[in-house]
């Protein structure tokens, strides 16, 4: 007898001393055993030390337990950071080793992974703003030698930043702002942006903006001020005038935290006007008094024409002169207004004379929309008075000259005209003002004195320039006599005198004069001191006469007169063709000082020019000429000339060729230009510019310039130097770009487009397109890697033009194939093969880890998005009985059963599960019914369908075997198994004679063409009583319920997928057919013909109709023929039954009785045989046709004849 101890997961057979297992092993919990066994005959013991290893499998997934994070800074050299990625695996030896993989082989362009250490390296340099952190799959993988299992795991990569890019301001740069002038302060005038591509958010990007240090900075700054940190610009408390700045350039910097200039942004700032300027009266126009004589006072009489300045810019500086109505109360006068020169003119409406004056107001205001403003007044007296006894008027004076030396000696004497009794004259000045230079004016008081008897002097302390003076001239005794007059007195440096020509007359310019060689030297004199300026003179050619075609002919040195020629006397007899030996030339010539008020004075010189000889003339050549490259040396174009001289007799004109492209040209005697070479644009032959010389015996020449352009031709095709490949994944967007393809094309193309290349796409148009101009590769429809993986894509490079094409072009040159590859994504979830799993599971008193029932699923992705990880679920116990192999999807027991529930033989209900690894996953689930059975059940042997596919002859009652059932080895003994037939659509044409016997038979003849195919379900039972018991069984045969069982067949008709216990098998029937049916034809016929017709004037082979004919059996062959045969009309194809026309038929038809072509109808008999040797039955059909034939005169008549409504209702009677 015989014990076991030390341990619970072992048993000892006490008899046999056999031990077996019964609890599962797990090599990760207990490794060894070490048991005790006893054998004791009931006197005497004896004890065995037997230690029992359990040998590993790969059981145990790699597992990782820590997460991996790597901060890498960017811009940091490959290889200088790493992490380990750390896994472990509770198997042992092989099992245990781990290898590390890259999920994604695209990553290893940036990191590299150490199969055998785990050790992850950066393999370049990483640049954050390509891309900021990485997300990479790692696949650890045991090194099982079968079925290794395998994990994931992720490294998460975060690419530190650093300061490595600069600001860079957008596009809004360089641009323009306008500011109206008188912004309130705080007003936002505009914005600059610029962008900082390193970590947002962070240190690394923030940008300062700060105002340049440009020569306006100060200034600008006065007025604006711009937000360091949004770079907006403000106005300040300080308003701005646009009258003082128009305008503003300045430089906004972006700075990055270190205060680097990394970018400047240039703002041109324009100031716009506002109507901010008050208008004022000139100087000259403003006078307070005026006095009018009663004989002159009437309406439209003007009295004074009033100026006004604005320095605001147009609109805003149009202004308007008005009287101020309390002034003007009766409208005694009135104003008219001109806004283009911004005057306005006083004038008289009604008035009389009066003792006291009247005081007008006047206004000068701008036009602002509807309304006057900013109104600026002046206050003026006039007085009406009655025609005087006396007067007094100033004679006018003279603009006044003085020198600045002599201003002690400078006086001016103010002269009147006196009328009546005006004895006692006295004068004063109302008003001086002084011009240093136009545009600019000051009010002074005492540069300028007049004494009581008019003469005028001037201070020693005034200045060069001009002063304006206001005289009055009155009466001392009454001051309402008076006269006023506005004097102008320019003061300029001493001995102010004009500048004088020397007179003398140019000499003969001789015939071999060259160019730039002077030929005359003006010569002028200045009385005035150089040092002061006015003597300093200058020279200048104010006029020359035309004589050259616009070209001149002279040159002047200004500051030493000295005249040269531009051109030569040659040229000049080129370019006029005179025939003379002298030409003459007029040029007018200027003298002037550099003084305030120049000194002029002018001059008329003429010219004498002697000619050469005349020399020849050219009289057609070409200003340009196009010539297409790779042309064979030719002929281009003629040059013509005539020899001027027409006394020359000593031979004709000779022609040669110089310039640039001379040596690529010829010319010969008759002026014909031809070219030496061929050009090439490719190697840089493009323009070439020859000189045309023809020369008389005299050596006299004429020239012309003739530019020679060597056109491109399409000589070059298109060529892609590159193959292409792209990358895409399948969820890529329609209509967005995949990559682009590039050709290029060595021909110049400048003005013709030779070298413009355009792309197309010959292949896959349905997926994808091209850009014909860039060769841009877009998606046109949605892509599916499980339905093409891949696609090559040809697309062809062309020109727009017609391309020239050698012999040797190489047309494969213009074509290139693109790999499109396309990327899954997990698109896809796993699917079972099944829509329910069942088996019957028997071997219920077998060791834990025995296989019940396998569970299989796809999933079309690729990669880890197709890598499926099983699980089982259960709303009730199963789980305690049932395992799954999370790889192989196979479900073995985790338990024994206890007694309990075998009696019960219950049913277990799990939910099988499959997920991908794809991110995120998917997944399917399917119900799984696991029933125990009894033992003893037989089973057939499934595993060759093949074996479950019977062919039977069409009409056999013969026997058929079919595959048996077996009963397990302990239950052969015990009894036997019997075969019938449960299901199928042929359980009521067939039987099984014999219930042991796996054999069945039709029960009677089948007739393939009704029914093609059977199926049968077939049982296997166990039968447990004697042999003869068992035989003596009803077979189906001898049933007399083969109509109940019929019905109950057409209920349920199974399919492949039909779940079948152990002891079911499903049988396929297949008929095998005889040759026992007769054709038969199909075409419609009118009271038993075929009817068909045919124009006499159809060409042979014409087809009218064709017989359709069938025939059910698959081994007919059929075989057509048309009596009588021997016609010479109509013919018919043996094989195909296709009736034609012989040729033309109206040459059978005598057409000189109506009667025989209005009635050419025929009849033939048309047969269709089955040709087989086989046939067991009829053979033969025929059929009757009627075939009419047309004329042509007929035909007419046919259509024309009947109305558009009865062709429509006959339209299917007149086709057939």
């Amino acid at each position: 007898m015989y014990t076991l101890s030390g341990s619970d997961d072992f048993r000892i057979d006490n008899v046999t001393g056999e031990i077996t297992r019964i609890n599962p092993l797990d090599r990760e919990v207990i490794s060894k055993y070490n048991l005790y066994i006893d054998a004791t005959d009931g006197f005497n013991t004896t004890t065995l030390n037997l230690t029992v290893v359990v040998e590993d499998v790969n059981d145990n997934y790699p597992e990782v337990t820590s997460v991996f994070e790597l901060e890498i800074q960017e811009n940091r050299a490959s290889g200088s950071e790493n992490i380990m990625i750390d896994a472990t695996d509770s198997d042992a030896l092989e099992n245990q080793q781990l290898s590390y993989h890259l999920y994604d082989p695209s990553f290893a362009q940036y990191f590299s992974l150490d199969t055998e250490t785990g050790l992850f390296t950066t393999n370049v340099s990483m640049d954050r703003e390509i891309q900021s952190s990485y997300d990479v799959l790692i696949i650890i993988r045991d090194n099982a030698t079968m079925l290794p299992l395998y994990n994931l795991t992720k490294v998460t990569v975060d690419i530190l930043d650093e300061n490595d890019n600069p600001p860079v301001f957008d596009n809004q740069c360089n641009s323009v702002i306008h500011v109206s002038e008188g912004r309130p302060e705080g007003t936002a005038i505009g914005q600059v942006q610029a962008y900082d591509a390193d970590e947002q958010d962070s240190p690394n990007s923030q940008i300062l903006y700060q105002l340049g240090n440009n020569t306006e900075s100060d200034i600008f700054s006065t007025y604006f001020v711009i937000n360091d940190t949004t770079g907006e610009l403000f106005t300040t408390n300080v308003p701005i005038d646009r009258e003082v700045h128009k305008n503003f350039s300045l430089s906004i910097w972006a700075l990055n935290p270190d205060n680097v200039i990394s970018d400047v942004c240039l703002i041109k700032v324009v100031i716009d006007d506002v109507n901010d300027e008050k208008p004022t009266f000139t100087t000259e126009s403003m006078v307070t008094e005026f006095i009018v004589y009663e004989e002159f006072a009437e309406f439209g009489t003007t009295i004074h024409t009033f100026s006004a300045t604005d320095n605001d810019t147009y609109p805003n500086n149009i202004v308007w002169f008005t009287i101020e109505e309390s002034s003007n109360n009766d409208n005694h006068f009135y104003i008219e207004n001109d806004i283009t020169d911004s005057t306005g003119t006083l004038k008289i409406s009604k008035v009389n004379v009066s003792s006291v004056p009247y005081e007008l107001t006047i206004t000068v205001q701008n036009i602002n929309g509807t309304e006057l403003i900013n109104a600026v007044k002046e206050t003026l007296n006039i007085y009406i008075i009655s025609n005087p006894t006396y007067s007094i008027n100033i004679e006018p004076v003279e603009n006044t000259t003085c020198y600045r030396e002599e201003i002690g000696n400078c006086t001016l004497s103010i002269e009147t005209d006196s009328y009546g009794n005006a004895e006692d004259i006295s004068f004063e000045i109302i008003k001086q003002t002084f011009q240093e230079e136009i545009g600019s004016e000051t009010i002074v008081s005492t540069m300028l004195i007049i004494n009581t008897d008019g003469e005028l002097s001037i201070n020693s302390s005034a200045g060069i320039g001009r002063y304006i003076i206001v005289v009055k001239a009155f009466n001392i005794s009454e001051e309402s006599i008076y006269d006023q007059e506005t004097v102008f007195i320019t003061i300029v440096a001493v001995n102010n005198t004009a500048p004088k020509f020397i007179e003398s007359v140019p000499p003969l310019i001789q015939s071999d004069t060259k160019i730039e060689t002077e030929v005359f030297k003006l010569n002028a004199t200045d009385k005035d001191h150089p040092e002061l300026g006015n003597g300093e003179i200058m020279y200048n050619i104010t006029k020359e006469e035309n004589i050259a075609n616009g070209q001149r002919i002279f040159s002047i040195n200004p500051s030493s007169g000295s005249i040269s020629l531009l051109l030569s006397p040659t040229e000049i007899s080129i370019a006029t063709r005179y025939t003379s030996t002298i030409i003459n030339v007029t040029v007018d010539v200027q003298v002037y000082d550099l003084s305030v008020e120049s000194g002029v004075d002018n001059a008329m010189l003429e010219f004498r020019i002697q000619l050469p000889s005349p020399s020849p003339v050219i009289t057609y050549a070409p200003l340009q000429y196009s010539l297409k490259e790779e042309q064979d040396p030719m002929y281009l174009f003629q040059v013509t000339a005539k020899d001027g001289d027409t006394s020359s007799s000593d031979g004709p004109l000779s022609f040669e060729l110089d310039g640039s492209g001379a040596e690529f040209f010829e010319i010969n005697n008759d002026g014909n230009v031809s070219s030496k070479v061929k050009f090439n644009c490719e190697k840089g032959d493009s323009n070439f510019e020859i000189v045309v010389i023809v020369s008389n015996p005299s050596s006299l020449k004429d020239y012309a310039v003739v530019v020679i352009n060597i056109k491109d031709i399409n000589d070059n095709l298109p060529t892609f130097k590159e193959s292409f490949a792209f990358d895409v994944f399948e969820n890529h967007l329609v209509n967005d770009t995949v990559g682009y393809v590039y050709a290029y094309d060595d021909d110049i193309g400048s003005s013709n487009n030779t070298n413009t290349v355009n792309y197309k796409l010959l292949d896959n148009a349905e997926y994808f397109g091209v850009d014909a101009y860039t060769g841009e590769i877009c998606t046109k429809d949605e892509l599916d890697r499980e339905t093409t993986d891949s696609f090559n894509l040809t697309i062809v490079a062309f020109n727009i033009i017609q391309p020239y094409i050698d012999d040797d072009t190489d047309f494969k040159t213009n074509t290139t194939t693109v790999l499109i590859r396309v990327l899954d994504v997990n698109d896809n979830g796993p699917k079972f093969d099944q829509d329910s799993y069942k088996t019957y599971f028997t071997d219920y008193n077998a060791n834990i880890g025995v296989e019940v029932l396998t569970v299989h699923a796809e999933d079309a992705d690729k990669g880890f998005n197709s890598m499926l990880v099983y699980s089982l679920s259960a709303e009730d116990s199963s789980l305690e009985y049932f395992t799954v192999n999370k790889s192989t999807g196979v479900i073995t027991t985790k338990r024994m059963f206890s007694s309990d529930l075998l009696e019960e033989l219950p049913t277990f209900n799990l939910v099988a599960h499959a997920e991908d690894q794809g991110s995120p996953p998917k997944s399917d689930k399917v119900g799984v019914e696991i029933v125990l059975s009894k033992p003893g059940q037989p089973k057939f042997n499934k595993s060759t369908p093949e074996k479950q596919t019977l062919e039977i002859m069409e009409e056999s009652t013969d026997l058929k075997q079919f595959p048996a059932a077996e009963l397990p080895d302990e239950n052969r003994n015990e009894g036997n198994v019997t075969y019938s037939i449960t299901g199928g659509s042929g359980v009521d044409d067939f039987c099984i004679p014999n219930p042991l016997v796996n054999i069945l038979r039709p029960i009677y003849e089948l007739d393939r063409e009704a029914n093609a195919s059977y199926t049968l379900i077939i049982a296997a039972e166990f039968c447990n009583y004697t042999l003869n018991e068992c035989s003596n069984l009803t077979s189906d045969c001898e049933t007399e319920s083969n109509d109940l069982k019929h019905v109950a067949a057409l209920q349920t008709y199974p399919s492949s997928d039909t779940v079948l216990t152990p002891n079911e098998i499903l049988l396929t029937i297949i008929l095998e057919d005889i040759n026992d049916e007769p054709p038969t034809i199909e075409n419609d016929n009118i009271n038993g013909y075929i009817i068909a017709g045919v124009r006499d004037d159809t060409e042979y082979g014409y087809e009218l109709f064709q017989v359709q004919a069938q025939d059910k059996d698959t081994t007919s062959k059929l075989e057509y023929s048309m009596s009588p045969s021997d016609n010479s009309l109509f013919m018919i194809d043996s094989d195909t039954g296709q009736v034609f026309g012989k040729g033309f038929l109206y040459k059978d038809i005598d057409y000189s009785n109506p009667d025989n072509w209005k009635n050419q109808e025929f009849k033939y008999t048309i047969q269709v045989t089955d040709a087989n040797s086989t046939v067991t039955g009829e053979s033969t059909t025929t059929t009757n046709s009627k075939i009419r034939i047309l004329s042509r005169f007929e035909h007419i008549l046919l259509i024309f004849n009947k109305s558009v409504e009865t062709i429509k209702d006959e339209q299917q009677y007149i086709v057939k």
